[in-house]
């Protein structure tokens, strides 16, 4: 897949649609089914939307290709699935809810060291 232009052109529409707290997760060595979680916030439903419409034209304008977009903005969160590139759009209260940004956080691990 594509994911240079179409990570640049999710970049892109989120700019320009005035999404918020953007942030995008490199998952390639934690996962084979893509390349990049990209999580941003809008204020209110029809920003959503919008932020929503803005991914999916300038995906598609840059040659890239959308799997499938899930969810609604009444529900607080839009998933759309550009294959190597996951767009997550959430309302304010469900970010804080689901906090998708701890999943992809480095979690501890047990030493292999046993005390006597």
């Amino acid at each position: 897949m594509k994911t240079d232009p179409t990570l640049k052109a999710v970049k892109t529409a989120l700019k320009e649609k005035l999404a918020e707290d953007i942030i995008v997760i490199d998952v390639r060595e934690k996962t084979p089914l893509n390349d990049y979680h990209v999580i941003c916030t809008a204020n209110n439903s029809r920003k959503m939307d919008a932020i929503k419409e803005e991914v999916l034209k300038q995906v598609i304008q840059a040659e890239g290709k959308i799997h499938h977009v899930e969810g609604r903005p009444e529900s607080g969160w839009i998933l759309v699935d550009a294959y190597d590139v996951i767009v997550h759009i959430f309302s304010p209260e469900e970010r804080e809810r689901i906090k998708l940004e701890d999943i992809f956080k480095p979690k501890k691990t047990l030493s292999d060291k046993i005390s006597s």
